[in-house]
């Protein structure tokens, strides 16, 4: 989805699930709770004096939604990318592999539980470990996220493998394949997102 139609179309989301939150009576009888996938899309840092309209609603939510029953769950892969409102108002902090000292840094003003032996834990953390860090917590925690069913296709690609396997044929036949499918879409494609294009919905 390109980024003027995530931008409006998560902020509207957004204002509709607060606004019924707000009308519940007796208040804070209905918690919901708003997962942000990729939150840095369309909750970033204001940069150039510019805020986008789903910043603004998200981090109202993150300010006064917990009177209402909303909470907001954020994840992304660049927490230093994200509002600095927003990033201030989490409570707990479930960190991943992180190697960019920026995003590093960010999680040490996020919270007073993150030390430097945490901090250090980072950049070497397998895969499905994660660093957990805040109210949820006693202390700053290291976790293995249990396996599920049917996960999703977010492994990286085996180029290695797929160019020794691969025929000269079988490239061609893919790339004109692919290139066909993307000649018969209706919709431009955003070249302006930096993001990879998404899998279409079930």
């Amino acid at each position: 989805m390109s980024t003027d139609v995530l931008e409006n179309v998560t902020a509207l989301l957004g204002r509709l699930v607060f606004g019924l939150a707000q009308r519940v009576s007796p208040r804070g009888t209905l918690p919901i709770l708003l997962v942000l996938e990729e939150a840095h899309r369309y909750v970033p840092a204001a940069t150039q004096g510019r805020q986008l309209r789903s910043a603004a609603v998200f981090e109202r939510i993150a300010k006064e939604g917990r009177k209402y029953g909303v909470g907001l769950l954020v994840a992304s892969q660049r927490p230093s990318e994200l509002s600095r409102t927003l990033v201030a108002q989490c409570g707990t902090l479930i960190a991943h592999r992180i190697v960019n000292p920026e995003d590093q840094e960010l999680i040490r003003h996020a919270t007073p539980f993150a030390g430097r032996d945490v901090l250090r834990q980072l950049p070497g953390l397998a895969t499905q470990h994660a660093v957990v860090l805040g109210e949820a917590v006693a202390a700053p925690s290291h976790v293995r996220i249990r396996d599920i069913q049917n996960p999703p296709l977010s492994r990286d690609p085996d180029f290695i493998g797929m160019w020794q396997r691969g025929g000269i044929e079988e490239v061609d036949d893919l790339f004109d394949r692919t290139a066909q499918e993307w000649e018969g879409e209706t919709s431009p494609v955003d070249f302006g997102n930096e993001s990879s294009p998404e899998e279409p919905d079930a």
